[in-house]
């Protein structure tokens, strides 16, 4: 891969994951590093310094309602496992993006691992029901964790919800001097919308986005 790993990195845990996340396309794969089942080596050696105020959080278009929390939500540390509360009014499609401290953006969730068929599992679903929370990864997940690794800094994770299926977008890195800055979610927001979608009325064409979105900055020391 051609990019550095962002602050959450993929921890797989099975002996499949190896095989099946060396075949995906580099579509799937940009800037997430996939690890050993121990995360070793981590840290980069740069020393801890104080801990740095995140912006206020962002207030985003949300017309379905959509709730959004980083677990633990107090600064972590390189080698935390962190995870992902996620919830809406609607039935809809979630997808979670995560820009590290020096503005690398990388799509976590669905990912390599998560629609991979394993050991005669399903692939999972990134569909959440109206009115119910879904954690990522779930409880007693074998398959994948979400670790904070370097960069040091202030980071954000957000949740894009689309009532039409969706699996994949295709975001730019934010901005360097944009990084951990307000403004940063309004960026990756205004990215998203930008995108065109497949028309969901088989007429083959491509149709406006019409996303709702939640975005949480958050530390790594």
């Amino acid at each position: 891969m051609s990019k550095r790993s962002s602050l959450l990195v993929l921890l797989f845990g099975l002996a499949p994951a190896l095989s099946v996340a060396g075949e995906q396309s580099e579509g799937l794969t940009r800037a997430v590093r996939v690890i050993a089942p121990e995360p070793k080596g981590l840290d980069d050696g740069t020393p801890e310094g104080p801990v740095p105020t995140p912006p206020e959080q962002p207030r985003l278009a949300n017309r379905a309602g959509l709730t959004f929390e980083i677990l633990p939500g107090a600064p972590a540390s390189i080698g935390t496992r962190m995870s992902f509360r996620v919830g809406a009014r609607r039935k809809g499609y979630v997808i979670l993006v995560d820009v590290a401290a020096d503005g690398k953006l990388t799509q976590i969730f669905p990912n390599v691992l998560s629609l991979a068929k394993t050991d005669g599992r399903s692939p999972e679903t990134n569909e959440i029901p109206a009115g119910q929370q879904i954690r990522i990864p779930a409880e007693g997940s074998k398959t994948y964790e979400f670790v904070a690794s370097p960069p040091r800094g202030v980071g954000l994770a957000m949740a894009i919800f689309s009532e039409a299926p969706l699996e994949l977008v295709d975001l730019p890195d934010v901005p360097a001097d944009l990084a951990g800055k307000a403004g940063e979610a309004e960026f990756v927001r205004d990215a998203a919308n930008g995108l065109k979608i497949l028309a969901t009325d088989q007429t083959g064409g491509f149709q406006d986005p019409s996303f709702s979105f939640e975005a949480r900055y958050y530390v790594i020391r």
